[in-house]
């Protein structure tokens, strides 16, 4: 009995003779071993206790010791329920996980990670602990991951290249062009059935954290939202203006009738010809009272609207992306959202920054023909 007690100290030791540095590594390890797997959370205490005996080169016996050891003295692993264990903080295992990969200079194999959402906070973190001179391969090597996973893939590829001639059409914009193609992403991305999240200002849109004055310039119109405070807010031209209150007769979170009178004064903003005597007569056969149709009858001019909004405006149509490219869409506008947090939470240079927001959301080709610019420059 005295016996075991004392080699219970002895396995104690082990752990409290470690340096500081040391310690740190082997917290670093069991968060990477356990954070690279399905579930990142528990362990089971055999798993933890392996983890523990691999990186000390010492026997399960001993391992369990250790695990007592960083326990009381830390607190930094604790057991939640019969030997099954965890960090008493995801923070801290987040920490400790970007901590091991910044040690072992693993900046390509980080970002295979970042189509995954419970890595994103690993992400910045080991974004903000990377020196300057390695930032800045590491952002462009995230933005390089997002490219290659659609870019092979035809049907999202013809939405960045919708999004960017869209942005291209507003010539006279005050804001940033990736904030644009962000914009038009956005509503395309949710079928045009919730512009209220892009209009409200806590949401959080790609478009805004591109471009800060964009998100100060929705805020300050949000209360107040009409065709011509969209006009002056929008890049002080008719283009999103117009896209705006088309879309507002899509949204599922809007008013049928907040939705029209909107689309009623649209004809106080410059229109095409065409386009303005096809919406003067859509808006002349409308009801009194919206009552008075039925739905079939409101779906019937709803899409005779949208028709009209696809031949003139370009806008409107259904993408019909199959589940798969969904999925692979969400995960690449994701990752987008984490590459641009990385670049403002990060020390990145101005000219990086700039550079990289220049290339968001774009379609092949034109990135290939910016890079060329680049270095034509």
């Amino acid at each position: 009995m005295q016996w075991d007690k004392s080699r219970e100290v002895e396995r104690d030791e082990v752990y409290r003779d470690l340096s500081v540095e040391r310690k740190l590594e082997l917290l670093s390890y069991v968060a990477v071993k356990k954070f690279e797997q399905e579930q990142y959370v528990l362990f089971e205490q055999e798993e933890l206790e392996g983890y523990i005996g691999e990186f000390l080169g010492i026997e399960r016996r001993e391992s369990q010791g250790v695990l007592r050891a960083i326990a009381s003295v830390h607190g930094l692993l604790i057991e939640r329920s019969h030997k099954v264990w965890s960090f008493s903080h995801l923070t801290f295992q987040e920490y400790l996980v970007a901590k091991w990969y910044i040690q072992h200079k693993e900046l390509q194999k980080l970002t295979y990670y970042v189509y995954e959402k419970h890595w994103h906070e690993v992400l910045l973190l080991f974004g903000n602990m990377l020196p300057c001179s390695d930032l800045e391969k590491f952002l462009k090597l995230l933005q390089q991951r997002i490219n290659d996973l659609i870019k092979h893939n035809r049907h999202l590829q013809s939405l960045l290249m919708w999004a960017n001639n869209k942005a291209n059409l507003i010539l006279d914009s005050q804001y940033k062009p990736a904030a644009i193609r962000a914009f038009y992403i956005h509503f395309a991305k949710l079928k045009f059935s919730c512009i209220q999240e892009f209009l409200h200002p806590m949401r959080e849109v790609l478009a805004y954290k591109i471009d800060l004055k964009f998100r100060q310039d929705v805020v300050n119109s949000y209360e107040n939202y009409s065709i011509k405070t969209a006009k002056f807010i929008f890049s002080r031209s008719n283009e999103l203006a117009i896209d705006i209150a088309f879309a507002l007769l899509f949204d599922d979170d809007n008013a049928l009738f907040f939705a029209i009178k909107q689309m009623q004064s649209i004809f106080e903003l410059e229109l095409a010809p065409q386009l303005e005597l096809e919406l003067q007569f859509l808006m002349h056969i409308l009801p009194s009272k919206i009552s008075d149709w039925s739905k079939e009858e409101w779906n019937y001019w709803l899409n005779k609207m949208r028709d009209c909004m696809i031949k003139h405006r370009n806008i409107g149509q259904d993408m019909n992306f199959t589940k798969h490219n969904k999925n692979l869409f969400n995960q690449s506008y994701n990752a987008t959202i984490l590459l641009v947090n990385c670049l403002y939470l990060s020390n990145c240079s101005f000219v990086i920054r700039q550079e990289i927001e220049e290339g968001l959301l774009l379609p092949v080709a034109p990135i290939k023909n910016h890079k060329l610019n680049k270095k034509a420059n």
